[in-house]
C-alpha cells in the first residue's frame, strides 16, 4: 500500500507540473501567432492562430536546410505521429537557409507536420530575437511548459500535456481551466462541464449557470456533438474496430457536410471553434 501511494503522488505531482492551468492567468485572450499565411508553408498542412487554440503547441525553431536537421526532422515527424490525434499540433519554424532546400527535403524525407517560415508566438515568445536552434511548447491555456533544446524531453512533456488535458474536469484543477474554456471553445466547455457534473456533481453546482446557458443554445449544443464526433474520429483505431462499421472517407464526409454550417455562425467563438473540427475531419478524411 505504502508503495502504491509513493506512486500515486509522483503522478499527481507530474499532472500538477505539467497542467496548463495557473491561477497566475488573469486574462482570457486567445494567443496569436505569427507568418501562418500560405506564401510561408514551407510543408505539412495549412493552420491558422485560430486552428491552434485549445491545443498543446510544440515550436521548433532552428535552420531546416542544414545537413544536420535531417535527423532532427524525423526525430520531430516521430514527436508528431506519436501524439497527432490528441490535441496537439508540432510546428517546424524554418529560420535561417535556402527555403528550396528545406522544400525539398521535407518532400523526399516524407514530413508531416506544418512546417513555415519564421513560424512565431507574436507576444512573449521564448526565446525571442535567438537565432539559434530551440524549442518551445505552449500549453492549451497559453503557459509556456517548455523551452530548450531537448527533443526527447520535449516528447516527454507533450505526454505528460496530453495525460493532464484529461484531467482538468478533477476539482484541484478545474475552476480556472473551466473559465477559460467557457471564454474560447464553448462547445467544448459543455462537454467538459456535462463530464464534470457526471463525476463530482456536489463541486459542478458552482457552474450550474453557466452550463444551463450553454444547454439553451442549440448551436452550442450541436458544437459539443461535433467536438464529440471530432475526438472519437481521431482516436479511431481500425484495428479494435474489427466486425464493427468502419471509418470511410464517405462517412467522414457527410459528417463535415452535416456540421458545415457551424463555421458561419455569428458567434466568433462557436464558428472558429467549428472550424477547429472541420479543419481536423477533412485532415482525416485526406488519411482514409
Amino acid at each position: 500500500m505504502k508503495k502504491i501511494a509513493i506512486m500515486l503522488m509522483v503522478v499527481f505531482a507530474a499532472i500538477s507540473l505539467f497542467a496548463d492551468d495557473t491561477s497566475a492567468i488573469k486574462k482570457h485572450q486567445p494567443l496569436e501567432w505569427g507568418n501562418l499565411v500560405q506564401a510561408n508553408r514551407l510543408g505539412g498542412r495549412m493552420i491558422s492562430s485560430g486552428f491552434l487554440r485549445g491545443k498543446i503547441v510544440l515550436v521548433a525553431c532552428r535552420d531546416f536546410s542544414t545537413a544536420e536537421s535531417i535527423n532532427v526532422l524525423k526525430e520531430l515527424e516521430g514527436v508528431w505521429r506519436a501524439f497527432k490525434t490528441k490535441p496537439f499540433v508540432l510546428v517546424g519554424s524554418h529560420r535561417g537557409g535556402d527555403l528550396e532546400t528545406v522544400k525539398n527535403r521535407i518532400k523526399e524525407l516524407g514530413v508531416t507536420f506544418p512546417v513555415y517560415h519564421e513560424a512565431k508566438l507574436l507576444k512573449n515568445e521564448p526565446g525571442a530575437g535567438w537565432k539559434g536552434e530551440f524549442i518551445y511548447i505552449i500549453g492549451m491555456t497559453g503557459r509556456t511548459l517548455y523551452y530548450g533544446t531537448d527533443i526527447k524531453r520535449s516528447r516527454a512533456v507533450v505526454g505528460s500535456a496530453v495525460i493532464s488535458s484529461r484531467v482538468h474536469a478533477k476539482p484541484a484543477f478545474y475552476a480556472h481551466y473551466a473559465e477559460w474554456e467557457l471564454s474560447v471553445l464553448p462547445g467544448r466547455a459543455l462537454n467538459t462541464l456535462r463530464e464534470f457534473k457526471k463525476e463530482f456533481p456536489r463541486e459542478a453546482m458552482v457552474f450550474s449557470e453557466e452550463l444551463t446557458a450553454l444547454e439553451s443554445n442549440q448551436d452550442i449544443v450541436k458544437l459539443a456533438q461535433l467536438e464529440n464526433i471530432c475526438r472519437q474520429a481521431l482516436d479511431y483505431d481500425p484495428k479494435t474496430r474489427q466486425g464493427k462499421k468502419p471509418l470511410t472517407a464517405d462517412r467522414v464526409g457527410l459528417l463535415i457536410d452535416h456540421y458545415s454550417y457551424l463555421k458561419t455562425n455569428s458567434n466568433e467563438r462557436v464558428s472558429q471553434e467549428a472550424k477547429n473540427c472541420i479543419a481536423e475531419l477533412m485532415w482525416l478524411q485526406a488519411t482514409l
